[in-house]
């Protein structure tokens, strides 16, 4: 990545040559009459100014990422090595933020399902709601004359 850095900068630094000097040579040389045709020609003359500018704001981004990824990398093999060398206390983790919560005694297995609520009684079965809620539901099919309607009117 270094290497890589450092020919962007110098890409860079041809690029801005360039359109520094293409902008001179362009200002210096014949003008047009018109104003649009004078910036445009101006315009086109100064696009290695951006790509350079543009170049450089991707250098900054990758050194930023680089370093980014070193100190998070220094963190992890901190926390590393303290986690071989010490054991966990209970209390605050001063690294991270974070509590130690020791494991709990009552460990439930994956054939148990976990109750949420206490219920007095059981719950009733599927089979035996499904006639009750048919028989309590009334008949909302329209008939053949009515058809569709959005709003009932009676």
């Amino acid at each position: 990545m270094f290497l890589a850095i450092i020919l962007g900068y110098a890409v860079a630094a041809i690029f801005a040559l360039c359109g520094l000097f293409n902008s001179i040579a362009y200002c210096a040389g014949e003008t047009p009459s018109d104003a649009y045709l004078y910036l445009t020609g101006l315009a086109s003359a100064a696009t290695p100014l951006v790509y350079a500018a543009l170049l450089l704001l991707l250098i900054q981004i990758a050194t930023q990422l680089e370093r980014l990824a070193i100190h998070t990398e220094i963190s992890l093999l901190k926390a590393h090595s303290k986690t071989k060398t010490a054991t966990p206390k209970p209390g605050k983790n001063k690294a991270h933020g974070t509590v130690y919560v020791p494991k709990s005694s009552e460990h439930h297995t994956k054939d148990e399902e976990p109750h949420y609520f206490l219920t007095s009684e059981p719950e009733p079965s599927q089979e035996q709601e499904e006639p009750a809620k048919q028989e309590a539901m009334p008949d909302t099919t329209p008939s053949a004359g009515e058809g569709r309607h959005f709003f009932k009117t009676h």
